[in-house]
């Protein structure tokens, strides 16, 4: 079958809707999809999420290939959870979408990494360092423009991507230092032209990663992330505020308990400037660690899941316009090897509003969370199911509509039991082709269904 005939057919089998929204409360499922890009791929998966003004959600990860190459995966859903349109690009033989965002135009900003060809690792084994990938499409999935860094031109991951009003792009991620013995934290701005407009390469002599970036409304620029303590012997929280010009740093907080790892995986900014951070805090076996700040850097709150007895974190984070806080992650499976999507919302005082988790009949991974303009809160992550494939799980969630209550007026909300399921361009021109390991590789317009 053709490829794009057989994406639809697939993307239709794996689309389930639930019930009226007027009728759901929140943290009730509103659609439960799967993608799959079969049979382009054979493992998908997603790193990230964002979404933009009319309520689509739009993400992005990697799509594997039994020769072991990887493309650059990046689809949109409409509101409805219907898919809007899907991209596989690939110009090197790795080839992966990190991290997504939406231009004020309604461009699609995508930051990944790929194989510098200019730049060999081990010319016998024809190996190449990595480099920062910015794609951007437009609104409708078409290739607009690219960009590249490469730090020390050792290997590069970015974790984060964030676009200002004027639509320069910032990426944080790691680089390896110039010995290529650890990573070191690479922030990038880069120009609307695409032009690299500053770097900062900050190594702290051991491991450490940036995983987080957020925006002021002044233009400062928020990077989160962690470090290891090598005197204290365990892993910090790391809060770092640049200014617009991308100099000296205006804040740097960091946070640990007594002998405790943690690590910070997102950030948000609020309408405040408050930073909020989420991750996980080796207390207790493994549990969910989110912290607020000031614009200052003093820490308003520190909350963790220490009640339950199951292993969970944070990997995603997203504030609201009242100040609440959505963490989405990981929690482990009660009574099988796995875990289940999870979602925790807090109100701006740090008070617990929701505690759910999402099960499906495999291993869930939650790696992105936003918060639509209608209220909705949309989750998305991998579905591991042994002996077959890896599948991108999409869940759009029933969250607090405009008109209800402000959170210093609602009654915190319970923690239920987790309800089921419910049925229900690279930036090269389009035309060009590359030749990759011997074959030729474009890349493709899985298909358009609007």
């Amino acid at each position: 079958m053709h490829a794009t005939s057989y994406m639809l057919a697939l993307a239709s089998a794996l689309f389930f809707i639930s019930a009226d929204p007027a009728v759901c409360a929140p943290g009730d499922v509103l659609w439960d999809n799967s993608y799959s890009s079969l049979p382009d791929a054979d493992n998908d998966a997603a790193n990230g999420m964002a979404v933009d003004r009319d309520g689509s959600v739009i993400v992005t990860g990697s799509a594997s290939h039994k020769d072991g190459d990887f493309d650059v995966l990046t689809f949109k859903y409409g509101p409805d959870g219907a898919l809007v349109w899907d991209r596989l690009a690939g110009e090197t033989w790795r080839d992966i979408g990190r991290a997504v965002t939406v231009d004020p135009a309604g461009n699609v900003i995508v930051a990944g990494e790929s194989n510098d060809p200019d730049n060999p690792s081990d010319n016998a084994l024809s190996a190449y360092y990595t480099r920062y990938h910015v794609i951007r499409y437009s609104p409708l999935g078409e290739k607009v423009s690219e960009a590249y860094a490469s730090g020390y031109r050792k290997d590069t991951r970015p974790s984060a991507v964030a676009v200002d009003d004027e639509g320069s792009v910032y990426v944080t991620g790691n680089a390896k230092n110039a010995a290529d013995t650890y990573p070191c934290w690479y922030t990038v701005k880069f120009g609307t032209d695409g032009e690299v407009v500053y770097e900062k390469l900050e190594c702290s002599g051991s491991d450490a990663g940036a995983t987080g970036i957020g925006l002021e409304r002044s233009g400062a620029v928020v990077v989160c992330g962690y470090y290891m303590d090598i005197a204290a012997g365990n892993y910090n929280v790391r809060v770092v505020k640049y200014p617009p010009d991308g100099k000296e740093a205006m804040l740097d907080a960091t946070y640990n308990k007594l002998t405790d790892d943690e690590k910070a995986w997102a950030v948000a900014i609020d309408d405040k400037s408050d930073v909020v951070a989420t991750g996980e805090t080796s207390a207790q076996g493994g549990s969910t660690l989110t912290l607020k700040y000031t614009p200052k850097g003093d820490l308003l709150w520190a909350e963790n899941r220490p009640w339950s007895s199951i292993k969970n974190r944070g990997s995603a984070v997203a504030v609201d316009e009242v100040g609440r806080v959505y963490v989405a992650g990981k929690t482990d499976k009660e009574d099988k090897d796995g875990g289940d999507f999870l979602l925790l919302i807090y109100d701006p005082e740090g008070q617990l509003l929701l505690d759910r988790t999402y099960p499906a009949d495999a291993d869930c991974d939650a790696t992105g969370i936003v918060v639509c303009p209608d209220g909705s809160i949309v989750i998305t992550g991998n579905l591991n199911t042994p002996d077959k494939p890896t599948v991108v799980r999409t869940v759009r969630i029933e969250g607090f509509r405009k008109r209800e209550a402000p959170p210093s007026e609602a009654a915190p909300v319970e923690s239920p039991a987790a309800p089921p399921a419910v049925p229900g361009p690279s930036l090269l021109d389009p035309t060009r082709r590359l030749l990759l390991r011997g074959r030729v590789r474009p890349g493709r317009f899985l298909h358009n269904s609007r």
